[in-house]
């Protein structure tokens, strides 16, 4: 099992295109390190993760999500330090839910609501003011954190959602899709 401590402190994520935002450090435990995550090269033996916020005492674990704890050990086993263009945030979200990440039409494959409330494995979507325009998608682990993928094929971000509204200022509406909103 492989734990990652995500951190109070910031850091700026820079994805391959070079768009910078404001994120948490992320550090995996391996043994007694820790480890930066974005500076392991390989989790080809990963199969399960632990989720943890490192706070000024302590850790503490994020609430559980099967769901959402396989999709980070799949996505960190499968395409971690590999630039694959088509793996970005949506690929991740739709990962975690197992739906396809190749249909690239978010409306299509997600039943998104308004709604102000998230549990661990909602998918939150940044869209453009007339919802046309697919900006951004990050999961919601708890404790007001999420975990998306910058950019196509870069690093597992940590974010808070006033992180994500500060770089996707110019897209208004913020969708929750609840966690079994599969299309029939």
């Amino acid at each position: 099992m492989l734990m990652i401590v995500v951190s109070r402190r910031r850091q700026t994520i820079i994805d391959k295109d070079g768009l910078q935002a404001r994120g948490r450090l992320a550090f995996v435990r391996k043994g007694e390190r820790l480890r930066i995550l974005q500076a392991c090269e390989s989790f080809e033996d990963v199969t399960s993760v632990r989720l943890v916020m490192k706070t000024w005492r302590k850790l503490v674990r994020f609430p559980r999500s099967e769901k959402v704890e396989k999709g980070i050990a799949v996505a960190l086993r499968r395409h971690h330090a590999k630039v694959h263009q088509w793996f970005d945030c949506h690929a991740f979200a739709c990962l975690v839910h197992g739906l396809s990440p190749y249909q690239k039409v978010w409306h299509k494959e997600w039943n998104a609501v308004d709604c102000k409330v998230s549990e661990p494995g909602d998918v939150v979507f940044f869209l453009s003011n007339d919802r046309s325009l697919f900006r951004h998608a990050a999961v919601y682990l708890g404790m007001g954190m999420y975990v998306s993928v910058w950019g196509a094929g870069g690093p597992l971000a940590f974010m808070t959602l006033d992180d994500l509204q500060k770089f996707y200022r110019n897209a208004e509406v913020v969708h929750f899709a609840p966690r079994n909103s599969k299309i029939a």
